[in-house]
């Protein structure tokens, strides 16, 4: 009985460790593309400033 026990254990045990894991890759995946939009977009505005003051000029 002992072996079972410490089988369903180690298994459950296991599982919240894969979800934790997974979680955290998705969350650092969201966490880089919104960083890399904000990038895209304080590029293109400085574009757009750089533009308008050499256009001023």
């Amino acid at each position: 009985m002992g072996g079972v026990s410490s089988h369903v254990y180690t298994h459950f045990n296991r599982k919240p460790h894969r979800i934790s894991k997974d979680f955290k890759k998705h969350k650092f995946e969201r966490v880089v593309a919104q960083v890399s939009q904000t990038n895209a977009f304080a590029l293109y505005l400085g574009i757009r400033v750089d533009l308008m003051v050499e256009w001023d000029s």
